[in-house]
Order: structure tokens, then sequence, then C-alpha cells
């Protein structure tokens, strides 16, 4: 008996989420002090409750991961089944910039919530970058 393994098709991109939330950004990299466009969409069953969405500095490392701070974005409302919301979040003017290395990062998100009580239902990794000054 030989088994065959078939690849599924990435559905397309332009198309609202089937379930939960997505976020979509106008772009993915931004400077301290600038504003983080894009839209929430919510899936065929829409959001359970009023979507917050945050932008969150995380610290990661070999041994722990967590939110060191947040920046909360303005509430919204509940999105009906394959709606979306706006929104626009200012990074702080002191933002620490995005960081990898072999034992630990920083790095920036954009978090979705819902009224499910579950956690963050959806995140995006954006990049923060600082232009460094010449002397």
């Amino acid at each position: 008996m030989r088994l065959r393994l078939r690849r599924r098709r990435r559905r397309d991109s332009a198309a609202a989420p089937r379930t939960g939330l997505e976020i979509r950004l106008e772009r993915d990299r931004f400077a301290p002090g600038e504003t983080v466009r894009g839209s929430v969409l919510a899936g065929q069953e829409g959001s359970t409750g009023e979507v917050h969405l945050a932008l969150s500095l995380r610290e990661r490392s070999t041994e722990y991961e967590r939110v060191a701070s947040t920046v909360p974005g303005a509430p919204g409302g509940a999105i009906p089944p394959g709606g979306a919301e706006r929104f626009a979040i200012e990074l702080p003017e002191d933002a620490l910039p995005s960081l990898r290395s072999m034992h630990g990062g920083l790095s920036w998100t954009v978090d979705a919530t819902d009224g499910s009580g579950e956690g963050v239902a959806a995140s995006k990794t954006i990049e923060v970058m600082v232009e460094e000054a010449v002397t």
C-alpha cells in the first residue's frame, strides 16, 4: 500500500478569515513616534465582543518570555461577521527598537483581543527601527 500526500492550497489572502480575528497592517516597519495603522478583520462568526487593540513590547530570552510594556489603542465595538475595523496606535517616542540575537530579543506586536476571555485572539509582529545619528 502506498500513501500519497497532498499539499493543501493556501486560501486567497484577500479573503476574510474563516473564524476568529486577523490583523492587516498598512506596512510592517516603523520608527518610534510613528502611528501603526491597519485593520482588524472578523471571520465568518464575527467577534464575540468588543475588540481591543494594543501594541506590546515583548522580551524574550532563553529562560523566559514576557510582555514588558503595553500601549493600548482606542477600544472598538464588536465586529460583524466578515467585517473589518480600522485602527491607529501611536508608538511611543522612546520605543525600543526590535532586536534579535541567539539568546533573546525584543519585539513589538499588534495584539487584538475580543470578549471571549481567551487572551490574545490575533497578533502581528512589527519591526521598530531607530535611525542612528551621524556625528
